[in-house]
């Protein structure tokens, strides 16, 4: 299973592809979670997204990140979505790329499935994106042992830090 049986019917329109990214920040999140929302919305057909989780980076140090998934009905193959879309939100919130992968940053939008393949095996090991995708994908399965995305979360959440951030973002009209 893919997982996408659930979404509404237009997901499957023909010349639109699927994708459910990541959205973290760690640097004024309540300013620029809601403004790379907006910015996708204009862009795509935002379908559904996650509640927000916090979550301490991986190398201990810094802010804590607030991440959120969202998944995307659009026209974009996943080439065009990653240099085109993803790059000009990022720079237009002010992301600033460092050697150091950890670095906190005011936006990070990662494509984590899409068209029903996943694109970033982080999501069976993480349990930001693991919970976050659930919300998304439940039954989505992981393709070695065959357990659903939303058992691995599950699991994943007992052994990493996570706090559900319910109200984090103002409700969407």
């Amino acid at each position: 299973m893919n997982g996408f049986e659930n979404l509404p019917e237009e997901i499957g329109s023909p010349g639109q592809h699927t994708a459910c990214l990541s959205l973290g920040s760690n640097i004024q999140p309540a300013v620029y979670l809601p403004r790379a929302l907006a910015l996708l919305s204009r862009a795509a057909g935002v379908v559904k997204t996650s509640a927000c989780w916090e979550t301490s980076p991986f190398d201990g140090s810094g802010p804590n990140f607030i991440n959120l998934a969202v998944c995307l009905s659009t026209h974009l193959d996943i080439s065009a979505l990653k240099s085109e879309l993803i790059a000009s939100i990022e720079n237009e919130l002010g992301r600033v790329r460092t050697a150091d992968k950890n670095a906190a940053r005011t936006i990070d939008l990662d494509i984590i499935v899409f068209d029903g393949r996943v694109i970033d095996p982080a999501l069976w090991e993480r349990a930001y994106l693991a919970l976050t995708i659930s919300e998304l994908l439940p039954d989505l399965q992981e393709p070695s042992s065959g357990h659903s995305l939303g058992s691995i979360a599950s699991e994943l959440s007992a052994l990493q830090p996570v706090i559900l951030r319910p109200g984090f973002l103002p409700p969407t009209s």
